[in-house]
C-alpha cells in the first residue's frame, strides 16, 4: 500500500502500477466528534484542534500532545513585535532569540498560528464581529487589532 497527498506528487511510472483508491479528508465537524468523543477533548479546544489540523486526524492527535497555547501565545507576541514600527532593532533581536530558542517545526507551527490570527481578523474585519473564526477564545483581542490598524490592507 502506498499513500500520497496527491496523484501529481507521484512518477507516471509508480501511478501506472498501483490502483488508487481516493480517500477523502475527514470534515471538521467528523475531526472535532473525535477529539470530543475519543479522546475527551474540551467542545472549544477540540474545535480550535480540528481548525489547525484541516481534515488530517493524525495531525490533530499529534496537536493535542503539544504545548498550544504557549506557542499560540508566542505566535501573539510575534505579531505585537512586527507590528511594532520604527522598533528594528527591537524586532532583529527577537527573531534572533526565536531561531534560537525554536526548531523548525516549532517555527513553521508559529507561522501557521500568525496566518490563523491574520486570517481571523481579514474574516472579523470583513464580515463582522459574529463570524466564526479559529481563534475564538481571542475573539476580543483581534477586533481590537482590526480597531488599531484601521488602515492595514489584508488583501496585499
Amino acid at each position: 500500500m502506498l499513500t500520497a497527498n496527491s496523484l501529481e506528487s507521484l512518477l507516471p511510472t509508480i501511478i501506472s502500477r498501483c490502483q488508487p483508491i481516493l480517500v477523502s479528508v475527514p470534515r471538521h465537524e467528523e475531526v472535532t466528534a473525535i477529539l470530543q468523543n475519543d479522546h475527551g477533548v474540551a467542545p472549544e479546544r477540540a474545535q480550535f484542534v480540528a481548525s489547525l489540523a484541516n481534515g488530517n486526524l493524525r495531525y490533530a492527535l499529534a496537536l493535542l500532545e503539544e504545548d498550544l497555547e504557549g506557542r499560540r501565545k508566542l505566535a501573539v507576541e510575534y505579531l505585537r513585535m512586527a507590528f511594532k514600527f520604527n522598533k528594528p532593532v527591537e524586532q532583529v533581536e527577537f527573531l534572533n532569540q526565536l531561531v534560537q530558542e525554536n526548531d523548525r517545526y516549532a517555527l513553521q507551527q508559529l507561522l501557521q498560528f500568525c496566518a490563523s490570527w491574520l486570517r481571523d481578523a481579514y474574516v472579523l474585519k470583513c464580515s463582522g464581529a459574529e463570524q466564526p473564526i479559529v481563534n475564538t477564545d481571542f475573539r476580543a483581542a483581534l477586533l481590537e487589532l482590526n480597531k488599531n490598524l484601521p488602515q492595514f490592507d489584508f488583501d496585499r
